[in-house]
């Protein structure tokens, strides 16, 4: 019996050099595209991230646009409720807020900022937000678009929203038309 113990641990041999290095090489291969994977993985949520939160942008400033034209009326004066200003960089929209007239003013600015600034006809303002990241568009032959335009009872909005998260970066087109409802608006 011992000598069957004996002929069995003579017959074992450990790993030879070769097969330590396949074995090793093949690891290495695994590793390596397991590595890529978690790479390109991390990579596609970023892209994902920075193109819902551009999107999250725009939704967010075409709904607040929207509800202050929908609510645009004549100014006491018998301003327009809605008017195009700085070649249309800029729109004035009157409005009627708690029963006071408002006056809200979306202004792109050169540093890429949209500012809305809401103030009362005297003068004062009373809130102010900047949407930042807001490019105008241009067209085919460079010259910068329109960022607000009016066609009959209807607003246009075209402007390109951007963001950028680390390395990546997004631009998303804007180009609608909201519609004045009002009659007495113009």
């Amino acid at each position: 019996m011992f000598e069957r113990v004996k002929i069995t641990i003579k017959d074992c041999r450990g790993m030879t050099l070769t097969e330590l290095l396949v074995a090793l090489s093949l690891l290495t291969i695994v590793a390596v595209a397991i590595f890529n994977f978690l790479g390109f993985s991390q990579r596609s949520w970023h892209m994902a991230n920075t193109e819902a939160a551009v999107t999250s942008e725009a939704q967010l400033l075409l709904m607040q646009v929207e509800r202050d034209i929908r609510s645009a009326r004549r100014g006491s004066q018998g301003q327009p409720g809605v008017k195009i200003l700085s070649n249309g960089r800029g729109l004035r929209i009157h409005n009627f807020m708690d029963g006071e007239e408002k006056i809200i003013e979306y202004v792109l600015q050169s540093d890429n900022v949209l500012r809305r600034k809401v103030s009362t006809p005297a003068g004062e303002t009373v809130m102010e937000t900047k949407h930042e990241n807001i490019y105008q568009d241009v067209d085919e032959y460079g010259q910068a678009v329109q960022v607000f335009s009016i066609s009959g009872n209807k607003v246009e909005l075209k402007l390109l929203i951007g963001t950028s998260q680390g390395d990546f970066s997004r631009k998303l087109e804007v180009d609608t038309t909201f519609t004045i409802r009002s009659k007495e608006v113009l």
